[in-house]
């Protein structure tokens, strides 16, 4: 057993570790401000690592790039997008049979009210029957998940779809800090007012056709 007066100095080395660990770490905003702005834009970052897919030697990361698709909404004569213009896109380009499409959603300088609409259209529409619909981009793309943008401070968090219970959604954030009082499990049907109470902005949505998914 280690003498006490051990353990204490011990203990001490410790906490102050921890304290210098704190002193050295950067808030989100400064972060934001040295990359500049643009840094870390998630279609980008999606694009990136859709091409490095695309160039491995792996034949099943390339079978992965080949089954995803990038599409960009944004306004339309002041309307904002919603998944029936997304998915005439798709029909347009031909990827409809691709197994991941991701939206891009790109508005400038949205409020906190822009914020929660555009949530309420991209969530998953339930009615008022017990059913889950079978697709929520087109006959058989679900979402999986919702990429939302913090403008006070340029960070991003996700709402990610329950997969034992596709009405519910689990909240990430790397920064918890930033968003105290948001629960870590909810409905979807929750998630719009948080991103109008906490200015979340949808900003990239992922659907999934688990039919087309490409095997290893």
């Amino acid at each position: 057993m280690q003498p006490a007066t051990q353990v204490e100095e011990e203990a001490g080395e410790e906490a102050g570790e921890e304290e210098e660990d704190d002193e050295r770490l950067v808030a989100a905003d400064e972060l934001a401000n040295a990359f500049g702005e643009g840094y870390g834009d998630m279609s980008e970052a999606l694009a990136m690592m859709q091409d490095e897919l695309a160039q491995s030697k792996n034949k099943a990361a390339v079978n992965i790039a080949d089954s995803m698709a990038m599409l960009p909404m944004t306004l339309c004569e002041g309307a904002l997008p919603d998944p029936a213009a997304a998915w005439k896109l798709a029909e347009e380009w031909q990827v409809v049979k691709l197994s991941i499409l991701a939206v891009d959603l790109s508005l400038e300088s949205p409020s906190k009210k822009d914020s929660k609409r555009l949530a309420e259209i991209w969530i998953p529409q339930y009615g008022s029957g017990a059913g889950v619909p079978s697709g929520d981009l087109g006959p058989h793309h679900r979402l999986v998940a919702l990429v939302c943008f913090m403008w006070s401070c340029q960070h991003y968090v996700t709402f990610c779809r329950r997969q034992r219970d596709p009405k519910r959604c689990v909240f990430f954030n790397d920064l918890p800090s930033l968003t105290i009082g948001v629960p870590r499990e909810m409905d979807w049907r929750d998630v719009p007012d948080l991103c109008g109470n906490y200015h979340f902005t949808p900003r990239l949505a992922f659907y999934e056709d688990s039919r087309q998914c490409p095997s290893a």
